[in-house]
């Protein structure tokens, strides 16, 4: 795994696959699910070159501090790490923890809705997608002021699919009905970038 990348700004992980990300796949949310053992070797194999980070911040479920906590291995410096619950993945309620078949044995026209507007539908009876944004986006906001006037700094932040795919809707004044339109693989890295007006996300590569 690289490091010292020579652009400083927030950076985005999404954590290493978990064993219910592998199939058959199961709605995680809030449940704390482990990684999988292909978890553990991507984040060996991850070869994007970080910065030396004056902060680190993460959703509180172990898939992500697992995750934080091997990707840090090789940086000599530790920053300060917090966790903050502002991070966590969509509450998708009763969803959570089955598969689509069993969400769809239970309830086939609420499955539908998820999958067709999720904008406007709470998976499970849970949380909706604007709630889950709101949450993301004040931290966001909070970490953009906080690195204001400060030249170079560097934040990370290790979080779920979810909120990722939120912030790039966003970024691109696109419908949330598009949630399920977009692919943010487990470590998948972006760069966030301060704008005018809102931000940009940008996928980070080698």
């Amino acid at each position: 795994m690289g490091e010292n990348h020579a652009h400083g700004g927030i950076y985005l992980i999404r954590h290493a696959e978990t064993v219910w990300n592998a199939a058959p796949k199961r709605f995680q949310g809030r449940i704390d699910v482990g990684l999988s053992d292909r978890g553990y070797r991507q984040i060996q194999d991850y070869s994007i070159r970080l910065p030396l980070f004056a902060k680190v911040l993460t959703s509180p479920a172990k898939r992500c501090r697992d995750t934080l906590k091997d990707l840090l291995k090789t940086i000599d410096r530790r920053p300060p790490i917090i966790e903050d619950s502002r991070l966590w993945e969509i509450d998708n309620g009763w969803f959570s923890g089955k598969t689509v078949p069993e969400v769809e044995a239970r309830d086939p026209q609420h499955l539908r809705r998820w999958l067709d507007a999720p904008g406007s539908v709470r998976p499970g009876d849970g949380e909706k997608i604007s709630e889950m944004a709101h949450r993301v986006t004040s931290l966001i906001e909070e970490v953009v002021e906080d690195r204001r006037g400060v030249e170079g700094k560097s934040v990370l932040i290790v979080t779920h699919g979810g909120p990722i795919r939120t912030l790039i809707l966003q970024s691109q004044n696109r419908s949330f009905d598009e949630f399920h339109r977009l692919d943010v693989p487990n470590l998948a890295t972006f760069m966030l970038d301060e704008m005018d007006h809102g931000f940009a996300i940008n996928r980070v590569f080698e």
